[in-house]
């Protein structure tokens, strides 16, 4: 009994390696961060976004906050090659401090502080742009793209 334990425990551990645990080439990962991130990017594009109502712009940055902490946590489990570390690392905390601007325009939303909020979104847009260049120096051609929230070029960057 303890010997098929042992089996079974090496088998997972071998297992689990294979799936996500180890270290991958640089093609590897720039193809798996971009397959999360293509996936983000559909979860972004179907929330909307409506200007006129803080209410309605509360929710809406609740749900994109979610589906990038969701995008940044995967992304997170994908390990990159270690010539890459250092970059991987620069482009998940610009992506993840947009996030936490977007989060924080949330509670600012929500706290009627309008002209705050609208400072910590402009912020996160920054953020966004940064993150997208960082990301596509990697060589992550489809980044995750956090909506931009403020009127302005959009595909700039």
């Amino acid at each position: 009994m303890r010997a098929v334990t042992v089996v079974l425990v090496t088998a997972t551990l071998v297992a689990l390696a294979g799936c996500g645990g180890g270290r991958r080439s640089h093609g590897d990962f720039v193809r798996d961060a971009g397959d999360i991130c293509r996936e983000a990017n559909r979860r972004f594009d179907r929330v909307t976004i409506v200007r006129p109502s803080a209410a309605h712009a509360e929710a809406a940055l609740a749900e994109i906050v979610e589906i990038g902490a969701v995008a940044v946590h995967d992304l997170r489990r994908v390990k990159p090659p270690k010539g890459d570390e250092t970059d991987v690392s620069a482009w998940l905390g610009a992506f993840e401090q947009a996030l936490d601007e977007l989060d924080y325009a949330r509670s600012l939303l929500h706290d009627d502080e309008i002209v705050r909020a609208l400072g910590a979104i402009a912020r996160a847009d920054v953020l966004t742009r940064r993150a997208r260049v960082l990301g596509r120096r990697i060589g992550v051609a489809r980044v995750c793209v956090v909506p931009q929230l403020l009127p302005g070029d959009e595909h700039s960057a």
